[in-house]
């Protein structure tokens, strides 16, 4: 269950899914990042077959982009797996599975729409999933792998846990269930074309609290979660009235 939690965190953070409508149709789940390691972890870890491919950067100091793709009853399984613990994209991974069940019949795959995910606004999104609290930190950890960022700040040389997003109901239920006191707030679309961003961050001591127990599951920040929490732990023995 840990496995699947995290794979939906990140697929809600990074992922996206596809219905195909062509003559044959067909579903697909994606996976992309600049962390090959992760992505080939995920290839290997899913016991069904994946499709590997190195995407083109736009620009030459960009990261190369790495891709991984499940499709038809790959696609399938995998949603089938990971979709009770999927927050931002459950709605869109029902429909795509409705899709495929209704393939042998060419009148029912035309009569099934699908939209995807809009933002977020007041009141939130339906109640998320119940999770365990092995699979909420799991969920979490793939969230943050995707979305998150973990930083020593200069000034005051504390700790910060970031996780940027255009839903703000998915922070909010990682806000409510990381039981650590952090902070919600919205940055305003520059322009007509963007959409309103809101942000979770956890700072200091709440957010050691966190990142330890997002660390076990983490497969692309593990190593700067165990640095932020050696420098912490370190800035604390020399400071104990640093907080």
């Amino acid at each position: 269950p840990h496995i699947a939690a995290y794979l939906a965190g990140f697929l809600d953070g990074d992922g996206a899914i596809g219905i195909n409508r062509g003559r044959r149709g067909t579903v697909e789940v994606c996976m992309s990042n600049t962390h090959e390691g992760a992505l080939r972890w995920m290839r290997d870890t899913v016991p069904y077959k994946g499709y590997w491919r190195n995407r083109s950067t736009k620009k030459a100091h960009h990261k190369p982009m790495y891709e991984v793709m499940w499709q038809g009853p790959g696609a399938h399984g995998l949603l089938r797996t990971i979709a009770p613990f999927l927050v931002i994209k459950r709605n869109f991974a029902m429909q795509a599975l409705a899709f495929h069940t209704a393939l042998l019949s060419s009148k029912s795959r035309r009569t099934i729409h699908h939209t995807q995910p809009a933002a977020c606004a007041d009141p939130p999104c339906p109640p998320p999933p119940a999770m365990a609290p092995e699979a909420f930190w799991a969920y979490m950890a793939g969230f943050v792998d995707a979305e998150g960022c973990l930083q020593i700040t200069k000034r005051d040389h504390a700790i910060l846990l970031r996780i940027v997003n255009t839903h703000r109901c998915v922070l909010l239920f990682l806000h409510q269930r990381a039981l650590a006191s952090g902070s919600v707030t919205s940055h305003p679309a520059k322009s007509t074309r963007m959409t309103t961003a809101h942000e979770l961050s956890f700072y200091n001591q709440r957010c050691a609290t966190v990142v330890s127990h997002l660390l076990p599951f983490l497969q692309i920040k593990a190593e700067q979660a165990h640095l932020v929490l050696a420098f912490f732990a370190n800035r604390h023995h020399h400071d104990p009235t640093h907080y």
